[in-house]
């Protein structure tokens, strides 16, 4: 699983973060109406956020060699991505991203979050060779891309 910012806890007891940013910057760069935090759920400190590391990504999946993987967070990179329920609802530079995530992975990204609410997230499986459907919300119908 790989958020497009990674966050850590408060303080630099919690380790290096890549490319760190404001939440400010943040909710400037992906056009966000209204302010973009996160907390610790125990102390309520204000957490840390970074730019994806694309090098940490690939020594991960080089460790783990996952068949498969989730991108979370698409809303972060433009706010036009929250809530997109199917893939041709990302903006392009939601598509690049998960693109150079798979590549450096050298595994499809099958699970992507839109949002903050549990049916924010879009679900692509591979139906056969060279098939790729999208599976939507829970009952929703698969679309071709």
């Amino acid at each position: 699983m790989f958020r497009t910012f990674p966050i850590r806890v408060a303080g630099l007891q919690a380790g290096p973060l890549s490319d760190e940013i404001s939440w400010e910057r943040l909710q400037e760069e992906s056009h966000s109406p209204g302010p973009l935090h996160e907390y610790t759920r125990v102390t309520h400190k204000l957490r840390r956020l970074g730019g994806f590391d694309r090098s940490a990504a690939g020594a991960a999946a080089r460790l783990n060699r996952p068949t498969r993987i989730a991108v979370n967070f698409l809303d972060y990179l433009d706010f036009k991505n929250r809530g997109a329920s199917d893939w041709v609802a990302l903006t392009p530079a939601a598509k690049n991203f998960i693109a150079a995530v798979e590549e450096t992975c050298a595994a499809k990204a099958l699970y992507l979050g839109t949002g903050p609410r549990l049916l924010d997230n879009i679900q692509r499986a591979t139906a056969g060779p060279g098939a790729e459907r999208v599976l939507a919300r829970a009952g929703a119908k698969p679309v071709s891309l």
